[in-house]
């Protein structure tokens, strides 16, 4: 049944239950009587038959009829036209004109009281009732549209959600009270105004990009954007909309209902912020762990090689070496802080992953009861990476495989090509890329550890204490991410856990390939000597450069910023004795850099050789510093022997 059909129906059955009544307004006696016969004969009841304007009007006031019979022109030359926009505006009951003229003008201005028919004297019964029946219809079904309008009305106004309706403008169409309580404006203040001014600035953009698209598409869901109170305050909103069309398919309006989700969008960020504070403090705490560690083993080598020294003991060298060693795997550290931060970004080329996967199956099967199953893609494609990084993110997670099997079982290490489709639910770039796979066959996760796995120095205190407990999982993640690429792990505890890394295949212009990395030797055999200016602000790193370059034959001076190394290098010029290196730290606080330094001393000099320093070694000037002027780059920290192979190689012609 259709919505109209159940309207009808409702109405017919109202008709059955009472005797619909009709008021005959006919100055014409015998016409008057015979409409009042047919129509009982038919089954109304008459309520009256009113003679005059006067008589009618007190009728519709007293006994409120379904229907007037209206005579368009009365005795006495009372219009019937007026009475019939009197009934209308106080009384609300459908009229059907009677007439014996056909006056297209009369005609025109009856039409402007919107009547239910009109009857053209003379008529026949059967006229007469289809006339009246029709009449009642109309107004019945009218009746039925307005309750349910009033009914819809009642919900929009009631609704909780604040609800608005925009023009192809985007200016305001309607409102709800629910819209206006939540920004405090009256309807008049807002109905005809561009939504656009109940935005924050900063959100302007949004409406911009989105509302064209919303036009399109029809439909908008879970926009998060920020609408002005009017008392000033900026609350966020989350808004879903559609739009409607008319008839010939075109946009019509938006109909939108939003949340006010300021207060949880407070929590959701507190939240985070607790979280974060949580970890930090768990960073803080575990690097403070290792570095007191490191700290206690080379305070405590020193202080019993000085002791030992002043008793002419030969232990103290070996004293000395560990506490050196110890200093290295501090260094190691601190490289891993750097790649997890904004210092960390990777220097990528391309290059064949293959002999770096095959290097890292030797580690694992070297001196212990581990078995590696080695899967790799003959044709595997060339990847785009930072090889120490990579590398390093294998060996973290091999090492991790290997204590998961408590030093026996077999790891899987394998690489394959993928290609990533859009919309594929990985959070990676359409694109081609390299994914290794490394699986172990131990103990696995448990499910209430699996989300704080990549968390920097997150441990189980039912697990052993030092077991998983350091950066090596939140440097993986950290690592893939600057790459473009993403880590996903899947585990089952008894059964084992698999790691699986996408590595972005390189793009045609990058640079040919390049091995893993291997170890270099400091070249020891020069005997250049030269005058060399260091630049750093840490009067440590003074100190011990200077002492260091001194000890093997040089000339030094130190300053500690870009204006003094200016200044000392013109008095070098003017003295006749200048300067044949420059060592520029490359981050000087509250004072000039060795970039911007460099590029002063280049105005004096252009053909100065500067060294570029710094602790940031994976900074992008570090990782290209032939690009930005620089012939060398030094590392910190840094040994003797590397400043020396540095300095001399550049002395010699071999930067």
């Amino acid at each position: 049944m259709t919505a109209l059909e159940r309207i009808h129906a409702s109405t017919g059955s109202e008709s059955r239950r009472r005797k619909q009544t009709v008021l005959v307004v006919e100055d014409e006696v015998i016409v008057a009587e015979d409409l009042r016969a047919s129509l009982e004969e038919a089954g109304y009841r008459v309520s009256a038959v009113a003679y005059s304007r006067a008589s009618a009007l007190e009728n519709v006031a007293r006994e409120r009829p379904d229907l007037i019979l209206l005579d368009i022109m009365l005795a006495g030359g009372n219009n019937g036209i007026e009475v019939a926009e009197t009934i209308r505006a106080r009384d609300d009951v459908p009229v059907v004109y009677l007439t014996a003229y056909s006056d297209d003008t009369l005609i025109q201005q009856a039409k402007e009281t919107a009547p239910y028919g009109f009857l053209l004297k003379p008529f026949n019964e059967r006229e007469l009732h289809a006339t009246v029946e029709m009449a009642l219809y109309r107004h019945q079904l009218e009746e039925a549209l307005r309750r349910n309008e009033a009914r819809f009305r009642r919900l929009f106004e009631d609704a909780p959600l604040p609800y608005h309706s925009l023009d192809g403008e985007g200016r305001l169409l309607a409102v709800n009270q629910a819209w206006l309580d939540t920004l405090g404006y009256t309807r008049d203040e807002v109905i005809g105004r561009p939504m656009a001014e109940f935005m924050v600035a900063e959100d302007l953009p949004i409406l911009a990009e989105r509302f064209p698209r919303f036009k399109e598409e029809g439909r908008v869901t879970d926009v998060e954007y920020h609408l002005r109170r009017r008392d000033g305050k900026a609350i966020t909103i989350s808004l879903n909309g559609m739009i409607s069309k008319d008839v010939e398919g075109e946009f019509q309006r938006t109909h939108c209902i939003f949340q006010d989700v300021t207060e949880r969008k407070r929590r959701e960020e507190a939240a985070v912020k607790m979280r974060n504070l949580e970890s930090l403090g768990l960073l803080a705490g575990g690097i403070a762990h290792d570095f007191n560690n490191l700290l206690t083993g080379i305070f405590g080598n020193v202080e019993l090689a000085e002791s030992l020294l002043e008793e002419g003991d030969a232990r103290a060298a070996t004293c000395l070496r560990e506490a050196k060693e110890i200093a290295e795997r501090a260094r190691d550290l601190t490289l891993e802080l750097l790649t997890f931060s904004s210092g960390g970004a990777p220097v990528r080329r391309a290059g064949d992953l293959a002999p770096l996967l095959r290097g890292a199956a030797a580690f694992v099967v070297d001196g212990g009861n581990i078995d590696c199953n080695l899967d790799i893609d003959d044709a595997l494609w060339p990847a785009y990476f930072d090889a120490d990084q990579i590398n390093q993110v294998i060996y973290n997670l091999l090492i991790n495989a290997v204590e998961a099997m408590d030093g026996s079982g077999t790891v899987t290490l394998g690489a394959e090509n993928i290609s990533v489709e859009e919309g594929s639910p990985l959070p990676l770039a359409s694109g081609q890329y390299v994914r290794i796979t490394i699986a172990d066959d131990g103990c696995g996760i448990p499910p209430n550890r699996m989300g704080k796995i990549f968390d920097p120095y997150f441990t189980d205190k039912e697990t052993n204490e030092t077991r998983g407990a350091g950066l090596g999982l939140a440097v993986c993640h950290s690592v893939l991410q600057r790459h473009g690429g993403y880590i996903d792990v899947e585990s089952e505890v008894g059964v084992g856990t698999t790691f699986h890394l996408y590595i972005p295949v390189a793009p045609p212009e990058a640079n040919a390939p390049h091995a893993a990395p291997a170890a270099t030797k400091a070249s020891t055999s020069t005997a250049a000597h030269g005058r060399i200016l260091v630049m750093d602000d840490e009067e440590m790193i003074q100190e011990i450069s200077h002492e260091m370059l001194t000890h093997v034959g040089h000339a030094v001076e130190v300053v500690a910023e870009g204006g003094e190394a200016l200044a000392a290098y013109q008095r070098a010029r003017a003295a006749g004795d200048p300067f044949d290196i420059v060592i520029l730290d490359l981050t000087i606080r509250g004072g000039m850099g060795g970039e911007e330094t460099l590029k002063r001393l280049r105005e004096l000099d252009p053909q100065v050789r500067a060294v570029v320093m710094s602790g940031y070694s994976n900074d992008p000037i570090m990782a290209d510093y032939q690009r930005y002027g620089f012939t060398g780059a030094l590392a910190k920290p840094f040994t003797m022997a590397a400043l020396r192979k540095t300095v001399e190689s550049l002395l010699l012609g071999n930067p």
